[in-house]
């Protein structure tokens, strides 16, 4: 995972992300095709399910698809979870950085 700070990622393993922020396990790591894995952020009562795909378009470029189901409808505290503003996370937390830093366009 990209997210420029120190990461904790194995498969059948503990997922800690974003200093404990995003927390989760990694359930299968088939590289360099696929990731899933549960996750939620660490004032979510539930995890939600991501599958994290990449197919190689060859010419050096690749497709990377991810997919998120089955959030929890409120946090700790009672607020209700946004999916786009979990999806804005995906995209501003981990992909703009991979476009900041290597240069990768970003494709919706």
């Amino acid at each position: 995972m990209f997210t420029r700070t120190p990461a904790k990622f194995q498969e059948s393993g503990e997922l800690l992300l974003f200093e404990g922020r995003i927390q989760g396990e990694v359930l299968e790591l088939k590289e360099p095709s696929l990731i899933r894995m549960k996750w939620k952020m660490s004032d979510w009562p539930s995890y939600s399910d991501v599958s994290i795909s990449i197919k190689d378009l060859g010419d050096d470029e690749s497709e990377v698809t991810v997919e998120q189901s089955n959030f929890p409808e409120r946090d700790a505290a009672g607020r209700t979870i946004d999916p786009e503003e979990v999806q804005s996370g995906w995209h501003n937390l981990i992909f703009e950085n991979i476009n900041n830093i290597l240069g990768y366009a970003i494709v919706r």
